[in-house]
């Protein structure tokens, strides 16, 4: 016959073992199946905002091709009123003209002409994003080294007041330090980062600034320069867009980190 006591002290010694491998498997498949589950609900989260940052862009060049469009026919009535029986031939002749060197019909021999050198990169962005600049960070502060024609029109600048400066310069009262904060810390992590900015421009006028940073390394994977491209736009997008497109993803990025590391 066993004692109370006894059983108390079988209870407690039980308890007192180590989980089984059993137990163990159920808690690590439990584990996993949770690190599974943030990582599907991140994606959602980060497949959102890259869809929103696309249909903006999308709209946004739509209402510039739409300009430049009116624009053109502008420019077609003009010359056919003021030139007469030449205007049909002069803009003939406009329309022969040749393309950038960088449109190629060939894919391979486009690639290999951006390839050849950083001067053939520059031609290629200021031939499709007509406002950047460049941006070493191997210098103290990381100033601006290249400045693009389009980066001076819209600044207001010359460009000796643009070389050797941090872009802060652009920052003004009215300037959102949680948006700048996103920015560094981007730039510090050396990955791609895109906000809405209020800049400044060199009478003091404010104006609306999509910025994209995005790193250049070498062939050794080192940052040796940041590209930032500046695109300016009449209104930032209404609150709840701009919160999903321009969410933080230092956490998401965080939060990854650590579920790889207790994976391990």
């Amino acid at each position: 016959i066993t004692s109370p006591y006894a059983a108390a002290a079988a209870a407690a010694a039980l308890k007192a073992l180590p989980p089984s491998s059993t137990a163990l498997t159920k808690k690590r498949t439990h584990n996993k199946e949770e690190q599974q589950q943030k990582r599907r609900e991140r994606n959602r989260v980060l497949a959102k905002r890259t869809r929103l940052r696309k249909k903006f862009m999308f709209q946004s060049l739509q209402t510039q091709v739409s300009s430049l469009h009116m624009e053109n026919e502008r420019l077609k009535e003009i010359v056919i009123k003021r030139c007469g029986d030449r205007g049909p031939r002069i803009l003939a002749d406009c329309c022969r003209g040749g393309l950038s060197p960088v449109v190629a019909s060939c894919t391979r021999q486009a690639t290999a002409l951006l390839q050849r050198s950083d001067f053939l990169l520059m031609k290629a962005l200021q031939t499709s994003q007509p406002a950047f600049c460049v941006t070493d960070p191997t210098l103290a502060d990381c100033p601006i080294v290249y400045a693009s024609d389009g980066f001076i029109a819209l600044t207001g600048y010359s460009r000796a007041q643009v070389l050797g400066r941090n872009c802060r310069f652009l920052q003004g009262p009215d300037t959102d330090p949680d948006a700048v904060g996103k920015l560094r810390r981007g730039i510090e992590a050396g990955r791609d980062t895109s906000v809405f900015l209020r800049n400044y421009n060199a009478s003091g006028e404010s104006f609306w600034n999509f910025v994209f940073v995005s790193p250049l390394r070498n062939a050794e994977g080192k940052v040796i320069n940041y590209v930032g491209i500046q695109h300016p736009v009449d209104n930032p997008p209404a609150p709840d867009v701009l919160e999903i497109m321009m969410g933080d993803s230092d956490d998401i990025y965080d939060d990854a980190d650590e579920d790889d590391a207790a994976s391990m």
